[in-house]
């Protein structure tokens, strides 16, 4: 039992820090483009829709979510999946079809701007721990 404690205590760092070591390499990828800027506005937005999913599953299923970093890293993706396709392909961004990735270029023209996305993102992520705090019967 103890052993298997501290397998799965090793699996879950391991997760986290390449979930950190994404997230870092994402930051990087606005080198020169405003990151902290670009990189939170779409890590706050990205993140607090994954939260508020995971919160409603979790509050419909009784159990958490399984991988929530994974969650998290793939709406962070979706948020920022434009912006990739600019960096990769060159593929200029147009409100006509980017705002479909979590509303991409929209996002960027919220008054208060990123305070207004961290708030957003607090908000989401205490609706995600009350959520788990109260319905989760499975805390995996």
């Amino acid at each position: 039992m103890i052993g298997l404690f501290k397998l799965q205590n090793i699996r879950w760092a391991l997760f986290v820090i390449a979930y950190v070591t994404a997230e870092l390499l994402l930051f990087s990828s606005y080198r020169g483009h405003d990151a902290r800027f670009h990189w939170f506005t779409h890590f706050f937005l990205g993140v607090s829709v994954a939260l508020i999913i995971m919160s409603i599953i979790t509050w419909r299923t009784r159990k958490a979510v399984k991988l929530p970093l994974l969650w998290l890293l793939l709406a962070h993706l979706l948020a920022m999946f434009p912006d990739i396709l600019f960096s990769v392909f060159n593929i200029a961004h147009s409100t006509n079809w980017t705002d479909f990735f979590l509303l991409h270029i929209q996002s960027h023209f919220i008054p208060g701007r990123n305070i207004t996305w961290y708030f957003i993102f607090i908000i989401s992520l205490g609706l995600y721990l009350w959520v788990i705090n109260k319905r989760a019967v499975d805390h995996q």
